[in-house]
């Protein structure tokens, strides 16, 4: 279901490239039988072809983000047998990190050597890799603002803040978020981005 007009869809061996085509109609088959519901889960939204994310064939984009710290805490009171694990710490020290990465944790350590696990866990996804995807293949930046994560990419970094101790709706926490989300751009921050940024912290009030 990749992107046609992206490099990625033009590097697929020439076979694969008949699937996203192929996928429109048979999408528009399923939503007339109206006997099957169709699920598609992907770290990759922004790569799907933008015929096959419209109304009609898939109806709503639900976006699942990594837990948040209060989340977190629960992961870890639940993990851990009560008195052995610092609950704040743990939820302070897992920043993005999954329940099945928390889990793992839990059987082999307690106390400070998991607080110290937690910490150095790599997370398989944080707002540094996000800023790969503003990139093409040859590391120049995408200039079509619709082939990128932005919406995901301000929520990643709503989460750094939340980890970093910062309160929805605090004083601080509309700039906070936007200043993390700047920084990481050397240069002009793309249009979409700043608007994405707006929006999100706007629903976040």
């Amino acid at each position: 279901m990749l992107d046609r007009d992206s490099e990625y869809f033009r590097d697929q061996e020439t076979v694969f490239q008949f699937l996203t085509p192929g996928m429109l109609t048979k999408l528009a088959d399923l939503r007339a039988s109206k006997s099957v519901l169709f699920v598609v889960a992907t770290n990759y939204a922004e790569r799907i072809d933008a015929a096959i994310k419209r109304q009609g064939r898939i109806d709503q984009h639900l976006l699942l983000l990594p837990a948040d710290k209060e989340r977190r805490k629960k992961f870890a009171d639940r993990l851990w047998k009560s008195g052995t694990i610092d609950v704040d710490a743990a939820a302070a020290n897992s920043a993005f990190l999954s329940h099945s990465d928390m889990k793992s944790i839990s059987k082999r350590a307690a106390g400070a050597d998991a607080i110290k696990e937690l910490s150095a866990a790599v997370a398989a996804a944080t707002p540094d890799t996000y800023m790969l995807r503003f990139q093409k293949k040859d590391g120049s930046a995408i200039t079509d603002n619709g082939r990128v994560p932005v919406v995901e990419y301000a929520a990643m970094v709503a989460l750094q803040v939340d980890a970093a101790g910062g309160t929805r709706g605090a004083l601080g926490w509309e700039n906070d978020i936007r200043s993390k989300a700047i920084d990481r751009f050397p240069s002009k921050l793309p249009p979409k981005v700043d608007e994405a940024l707006t929006n999100f912290i706007t629903s976040t009030r």
